[in-house]
């Protein structure tokens, strides 16, 4: 006995007819019938008078029905109370993000984790640097993925997944827009519209501005990028963008522009030191790899 052939038995009770209840249960009637056969012999009974235009329920056929009932919903509760101990399970793996992982293909890779890993939950918080150090040190995510340059960060364990380099994003009639390289000195005159919406990124603009002798006009905004590429494209403004960045958008009107010195930072997952859960240590070990078959 299943519970398969107890709930077409019971399907077959509520339709009345073998060729509507196959119908309703996208089966062919054959099949209907041979499994309700195999459950008369192993019950030893006929649970149908079949002489009858329509089906009708024997006397012990009557009286299975309300044992049919209770056996397939303790079933159901049963399959239900599994499934939420199951998700109960199921570790959940907590990322904090800079707003970068669609345009590297990192969610890609999450997504497809997640299919081959179905007992492990992935949440994303997409926020700042500071935001994520900050949860990473209170233990409220267990990963974090942020822009990292050699020997920084040394509290934690770093794991650079992908290089990229900051270029200058011009419009395509700026006085830069046929050259290949610049100095960073040459924008001296320029007027940058940056993001301000992350304090460690700026800091560093800050830093290469400073360590270029030059102190340029800057506005900073938290405006979309998508309202900084047309003020680009009519000449009002130039900005410091990482190149995978622009080249994503691959806009026509604007052009990329490199820097002379190649400043180059790395796209980084970060975890605290011996503090690392095995699903997330699997994680980490899969965005690597599927990083750097990537770039290969």
């Amino acid at each position: 006995m299943t519970i398969q052939q107890l709930n077409y038995f019971l399907a077959i009770v509520k339709y009345e007819k073998f060729t509507t209840t196959a119908s309703e249960l996208f089966i062919s009637q054959s099949s209907l019938s041979k499994q309700i056969l195999s459950l008369e012999r192993e019950l030893g009974v006929k649970l149908f008078a079949r002489n009858t235009r329509n089906i009708v329920l024997t006397p012990i056929g009557m009286e299975l029905v309300t044992y049919a009932q209770k056996i397939v919903s303790e079933y159901e509760k049963l399959r239900l109370h599994i499934n939420e101990y199951k998700e109960q399970q199921a570790e959940c793996i907590a990322i904090g993000a800079i707003p970068v992982l669609s345009q590297y293909g990192i969610m890609d890779i999450i997504i497809d984790f997640e299919k081959h890993y179905p007992n492990m939950k992935i949440n994303i918080t997409e926020t700042d640097t500071a935001s994520i150090l900050q949860m990473l040190d209170e233990s409220k995510i267990d990963i974090g993925i942020i822009r990292t340059e050699p020997s920084q960060y040394e509290k934690y364990v770093v794991t650079p997944i992908c290089d990229d380099e900051l270029v200058l994003l011009v419009g395509s009639h700026h006085h830069f827009a046929d050259r290949k390289v610049v100095t960073l000195e040459e924008t001296v005159d320029e007027e940058f519209l940056l993001f301000n919406s992350d304090p460690l990124i700026l800091k560093y603009f800050a830093r290469l501005f400073k360590n270029a002798g030059i102190s340029p006009k800057i506005q900073y905004s938290n405006v979309r990028l998508t309202t900084i590429r047309s003020l680009i494209k009519q000449d009002m403004v130039v900005t410091l963008i990482m190149k995978r960045l622009a080249e994503y958008y691959n806009d026509p009107l604007l052009h990329i522009v490199m820097l002379d010195n190649h400043p180059t930072r790395s796209l980084s997952l970060i975890t605290r030191k011996d503090d690392l859960s095995c699903s997330s240590g699997i994680l980490v070990k899969h965005l690597a790899d599927c990083q750097h078959t990537t770039k290969k």
